[in-house]
């Protein structure tokens, strides 16, 4: 498997996992957290 598929991998699973982290914290502290999943959300959309 070349590198670049690799790095992509880790990437969608880091991805996925920062998603998960993000939508738990704003469940929990929903106030906190609207603003940083909004930049979040920007940040990933602009990046595809």
């Amino acid at each position: 498997m070349p590198l670049s598929q690799a790095q992509t991998k880790v990437r969608k699973i880091s991805g996925v996992i920062q998603t998960t982290v993000l939508l738990v914290a704003s469940l929990r502290y929903p106030r906190k957290f609207v603003p940083v999943i909004d930049a979040a959300w920007h940040f990933t959309n602009s990046v595809k």
